[in-house]
């Protein structure tokens, strides 16, 4: 989960199909006034024996094509996860989970945002045409340059784009809001100064990201950055928006806000949106697991005797595309239900004593696609995915306890 982890949802297909988001979640569903209609209706989809599928660790485009043919079959993404290593140096690699509704087909499509000119003209080109924003995928990698530093660092942004071919689709309106950071800039100030404004002309946010670019030793474009989208519903929430560049800096933000009753809506690795309804003050207590110990399935364990549920995953480090670290984020369950977390390690990771015949360790372990489908027939939802340095690319699944 690229934090996951925020889906934008907009539309009627927000209401078939509600998602756990990879980046956080979602602020609210985004109802345009205006449609666009669809001349050509799919046919009847089959339905699949399972009702969720893994797309496994590929480079981007590759990625896309993957989720375009489950588009077609009726299948919708619902958590995606960056994952080191990919062929795709620049853009990283993907892996990701669709989830079967079969009412419709989607398709998906990219922006690459720093390779655009005028990214919120490119959205909104696209939001004439039926498109809404989906989420947003961070990657980093390099610049292309050489020289004393090496290849330099880069944190590139791809708007992941979304269409149902059913009978209208939304015409979306976004705005794309940034806030220069860097030394001696009170980016955070800035960036809630423009949300306030952003708030007040009926936008709600939808998507964020970081823009950072190291060009020389003393020269680094960086940027907050929000995307914002026009809203035909008027709701009476709060926002406030939190940064640091130390990751126990930024759970502590969260942390300060979460007990004036905000809750966490959209999540990068080092900014984060909070928000909450007029008059809701109560505190909302956070549990934060990290996926790099060791001791973190134990965690689960703890999360789910405590009743517990979780809501979302964070990121708050990616260096170089080779480091990605994973929160698992908990809160207090509803009206006390019990919740069983199971986690399958979909690419194992191959411990060093194996590494000369992989082959060996595999075939003491259970086959992870087994796994999968074992957990589906048992009753659990597959309710994110995350990279762990300790377990490679994981699916954490979530059943819902009698009590």
């Amino acid at each position: 989960m690229l934090a996951q982890n925020v889906f934008a949802q907009s539309g009627q297909q927000v209401e078939k199909a509600p998602v756990k988001p990879v980046q956080g979640t979602p602020i609210e569903t985004v109802e345009p006034k205006k449609t666009v209609e669809v001349k050509d209706k799919p046919a009847d989809i089959p339905k699949p024996k399972f009702l969720y599928e893994y797309i496994s660790p590929r480079n981007t485009f590759d990625f896309l094509l993957a989720i375009q043919k489950g588009g077609k079959r009726g299948f919708r993404i619902e958590q995606i996860t960056a994952v080191p290593g990919g062929s795709d140096d620049v853009n990283g690699a993907f892996a990701g989970v669709m989830k079967f509704y079969g009412e419709t087909q989607y398709e998906y499509d990219f922006i690459f945002a720093e390779n655009v000119d005028n990214p919120e003209q490119a959205l909104n080109s696209s939001g004439k045409n039926g498109w809404y924003l989906r989420d947003v995928l961070a990657t980093s990698g390099d610049n292309g340059s050489s020289g004393m530093l090496g290849n330099l660092f880069v944190l590139s942004n791809i708007y992941l784009l979304e269409r149902a071919t059913n009978d209208s689709q939304p015409v979306n309106d976004y705005k794309l809001i940034k806030a220069a950071a860097g030394t001696g800039r009170n980016s955070t100030l800035r960036m809630q100064t423009l949300l306030d404004a952003a708030i007040s002309e009926g936008y709600v946010p939808v998507g964020s990201y970081r823009v950072q670019n190291v060009k020389s030793l003393f020269s680094v474009d960086s940027a907050f950055c929000l995307i914002v989208q026009k809203s035909s519903v008027e709701r009476k929430l709060e926002y406030k928006f939190v940064n640091s560049g130390r990751s126990k800096g930024l759970r502590e933000d969260i942390e300060i806000l979460s007990k004036q009753g905000y809750r966490v809506k959209l999540i990068t690795y080092n900014s984060a949106v909070l928000a909450r309804g007029t008059g809701q003050t109560a505190p909302v207590l956070y549990d934060w697991n990290e996926t790099d110990k060791k001791v973190y399935p134990a965690n689960l364990a703890t999360m789910a005797a405590k009743k517990k549920s979780y809501v979302f995953g964070g990121i708050d480090v990616i260096s170089n595309a080779d480091y990605i670290k994973t929160i698992l984020v908990f809160e207090d369950g509803e009206t006390g239900n019990a919740f069983n977390y199971q986690t399958v390690k979909m690419s194992p990771k191959i411990p060093k004593q194996f590494k000369k015949n992989p082959e060996e360790y595999l075939k003491t372990i259970e086959n992870p696609q087994v796994a999968f489908e074992r957990f589906l027939t048992e009753g659990y939802i597959a309710r994110d995915i995350f990279y762990s340095e300790v377990d490679g690319t994981t699916i954490l699944f979530e059943r819902r306890e009698k009590n």
